[in-house]
Parts: C-alpha cells; sequence; structure tokens
C-alpha cells in the first residue's frame, strides 16, 4: 500500500536498500576458483581445434569482406570503373560476402566447429 505520509528520511532509507553492495566479486572466492580455472583448461586441452577453426573461419571471412570491398569499391580498381552504380556494386559485395558464408560454414571445417563467424562477439 502506498504511503502518502512518507518522510524525506524514508526516502533515503529506501534509495540505501537499493544500492548494489561494493563488494560483489565476478567468480566465487578460494578453492570455486581454482576449480573453475581448471575446467577451463580442461576445455581448452579437449576444444582447441575449434577454437583454431574458428579463428581460421573467422580470419577467411574479414579478409575476403577486405578484398572483395576493395576490388569493388577502390576508386582505381578496374572492376569499379566497370560498373558505374554504385547500388550494384554493393549488391555485388553482399552477394561475395554470403557465399563466402555460406562456402565456410558448410566446410568441413566449419561443420566440426559450428561455424560461429560473427566478428562481433569473438
Amino acid at each position: 500500500m502506498l504511503d502518502m505520509n512518507c518522510t524525506a528520511h524514508d526516502v533515503d532509507d529506501a534509495e540505501a536498500s537499493m544500492k548494489i553492495p561494493q563488494t560483489m566479486h565476478l567468480f566465487p572466492a578460494g578453492a570455486h576458483r581454482i576449480e573453475i580455472g581448471i575446467h577451463m583448461l580442461d576445455a581448452l586441452r579437449r576444444h582447441w581445434p575449434e577454437y583454431v577453426m574458428e579463428a581460421a573461419g573467422l580470419s577467411i571471412f574479414m579478409i575476403s569482406a577486405g578484398v572483395f570491398a576493395a576490388l569493388l569499391e577502390y576508386p582505381t580498381s578496374p572492376i569499379r570503373q566497370a560498373i558505374d552504380d554504385p547500388l550494384a556494386r554493393r549488391a555485388l559485395i553482399g552477394i561475395a560476402m554470403g557465399l563466402t558464408a555460406i562456402a565456410i560454414i558448410f566446410s568441413p571445417w566449419g561443420k566440426r566447429s559450428g561455424a560461429h563467424l560473427n566478428p562481433a562477439s569473438p
């Protein structure tokens, strides 16, 4: 029930109770940290090939993005000079990047690693 007779002191108490403690930790203290570290190292030992495949797939994707953009948008590129319409050039870049992603996803490495190629969330 809403109390219409609250004072400034009551508001200060309510705000103080909503504050986040300054001593919050991301990981639990003590032996739990060591246990988490051991699990992380174990996962790294078991899955390092997938991590390398992910890195290679993302590298191929990003390099191909740079190459296609340079070929189709660099002012002295013969392909850019041959295609006057900027919308057509951008469409070709999109198609090229889509085909690159499809090729990486359906490659043996992409199938094994899961092909998580989002450059915003490595």
